[in-house]
C-alpha cells in the first residue's frame, strides 16, 4: 500500500541520481523484512525508500527506533531497494543502518545516500 504522504511522480527523482549497489542478497523466499535506524547521531536524516521503483516509505525521519518495512520480492526478476536521501541531516551524508531479514539470514548494511547517489540493495533469487 502507498505511504499516506506519497506524491505521484516522486519516483522519477531517483533516476536523477546514481543508484550505487551496496550489496546483492540471495533470497529463496519472497518475504523480506527491512528495519532502518539512524546510524550514530540522530541528526534529522529523512529518507524515502523505493522497492522496485514503488515507494514503500515516504519522507520518514531516521531515529534509534527502527522503521519497519515488510516487502514481497517478485519472482523471476531482480528486486531492488533504493534509499533516497530527502535531506542530509546536520551531518552529511544521510547514513542509515539497514537490518535485512531474508529467510533465516540477517544482514546489517550501512547505507549512505546523498544528493548524487542512492544507496541500493539488490535481491536476487537463488538459482
Amino acid at each position: 500500500q502507498m505511504p499516506e504522504n506519497y506524491v505521484p511522480g516522486e519516483e522519477k527523482k531517483t533516476a536523477e541520481r546514481e543508484n550505487t549497489i551496496l550489496q546483492t542478497i540471495e533470497i529463496d523466499k519472497p518475504e523480506i523484512k527491512i528495519e532502518l535506524f539512524d546510524n550514530g547521531e540522530i541528526d534529522g536524516d529523512s529518507v524515502t525508500v523505493y522497492f522496485n521503483s514503488y515507494p514503500v516509505l515516504s519522507k520518514k525521519q531516521l531515529t534509534t527506533k527502527p522503521l519497519v518495512l515488510n516487502v514481497k520480492a517478485l519472482k523471476g526478476r531482480k528486486n531492488t531497494l533504493v534509499m533516497y536521501a530527502d535531506n542530509l541531516g546536520k551531518t552529511p551524508p544521510n547514513t542509515a543502518l539497514m537490518r535485512v531479514t531474508a529467510g533465516d539470514k540477517v544482514y546489517n548494511i550501512t547505507v549512505e545516500s546523498d544528493k548524487k547517489k542512492n544507496g541500493t540493495i539488490v535481491f536476487k533469487w537463488k538459482e
